[in-house]
């Protein structure tokens, strides 16, 4: 049997009057009742901004109050999958923890904005959430060749510049 929101309240209401004359058990089933009506989902740490080098583990954190729908999560508005020793889940979803595990980072498959979502509870209460996008920034590694060339290439321009500048001044 299934209740919706007011019904609840209103059997709650009734269960409060009869426990105070039938004991503590009705009680019990009052407080249950009024911590399922109370309770909505609602996120408790949502995911931040991380940067990782490519190769790299990093877990993306996301944990749910009273999480009673199913967990998933978005990177650049497109739904990502779980796949072992690629994208996992970090902690047990039973006690809110939609934490993911992003393995062996990679610019090519793991830089962009990535949501935390959790479906609705129920049809009836439609709490279900979303974290605000948050950005994961594989870093790119410089080679050190290609910075000795662009370290050369500077002075070479500056040189040029400084010659460039001697030649302008007017001869006296």
């Amino acid at each position: 049997m299934t209740f919706d929101r007011d019904e609840k309240k209103s059997l709650s209401a009734s269960l409060l009057l009869a426990s105070k004359s039938e004991g503590n058990v009705l009680g019990v089933i009052r407080k249950e009742m009024e911590e399922d009506v109370m309770a909505l989902q609602q996120f408790d740490r949502q995911p931040i901004y991380t940067e990782v080098n490519p190769g790299e583990d990093k877990k993306l954190d996301c944990i749910v109050l009273n999480k009673r729908g199913s967990c998933s999560w978005q990177k650049d508005n497109k739904p990502v999958g779980i796949y072992a020793k690629k994208y996992e889940w970090a902690g047990r979803q039973e006690d809110g923890d939609c934490s993911l595990w992003i393995r062996q980072a990679s610019l090519d498959f793991d830089d962009g904005a990535w949501e935390c979502q959790v479906t609705a509870s129920d049809f009836i209460t439609q709490d279900a959430l979303t974290s605000n996008p948050v950005r994961l920034v594989v870093r790119v590694r410089i080679h050190a060749r290609a910075q000795l060339k662009v370290t050369a290439l500077c002075v070479f321009l500056s040189t040029i510049g400084h010659f460039l500048a001697l030649k302008r001044r007017p001869q006296r």
